[in-house]
């Protein structure tokens, strides 16, 4: 008869997953199946026999559910994300909405830098020519307006962009723990064989 307390490891006798057996157990159950099993000894090497098999169709439901769970986030997400995106969308009077996309921003802020220059251009010109006090002052503000779009048409840009970086990480990363649970789906157990006396 080996000595138990030397003896630490074994594997399943029904999955062959690995088992850590502390010293003088004799019985111990599966983490992977479920199965309760018994931990016995030949020659000094450790082996597992079933003594009750493992509920395989719970097993399944269990795993059915946490891929139910997974679609059911994925869908919320794609869902959350459409409410999302319609908070950047432009409504345009006449040809629809558009979303934020770097082209368009930079076109807005060249047109912006542009409108800015001119507004220098109005106020220097209507202080040196001694205009009236409110075109100087419509063409300070004419400036400040345009600053404001510019720096608030980069910010939705870029509060855009990050959403869009964000929602496509985290679908991918259900998108994959899907795939794996698709390709890990738990096969039906086969019967036990006898395993030998010691």
């Amino acid at each position: 008869m080996a000595d138990n307390s030397l003896i630490l490891s074994a594997s399943c006798n029904k999955w062959g997953a690995g088992l850590e057996l502390p010293p003088g157990r004799r019985f111990v159950t599966c983490q992977l199946c479920g199965s309760r099993l018994e931990v016995r000894f030949s020659g000094g090497v450790a082996f597992t026999e079933v003594l009750e098999p493992g509920d395989d169709g719970a097993r399944r439901i269990v795993f059915d559910l946490q891929l139910i769970k997974l679609q059911n986030e994925l869908s919320r997400l794609d869902q959350e994300w459409n409410l999302e995106r319609d908070r950047y969308r432009t409504y345009h009077r006449h040809s629809g909405s558009s979303l934020p996309s770097g082209g368009q921003t930079a076109m807005f802020v060249l047109v912006g830098l542009v409108v800015i220059a001119f507004g220098v251009f109005w106020t220097a010109t209507a202080s040196d020519a001694g205009a009236p006090l409110f075109m100087v002052f419509f063409g300070i503000c004419f400036i400040g307006i345009s600053i404001v779009a510019v720096i608030h048409a980069c910010a939705s840009q870029g509060q855009y962009t990050t959403a869009v970086d964000r929602y496509q990480s985290r679908r991918g990363e259900l998108l994959k723990a899907i795939e794996q649970f698709e390709n890990a789906e738990p096969a039906v157990s086969s019967p036990v064989p006898e395993s030998a006396s010691p």
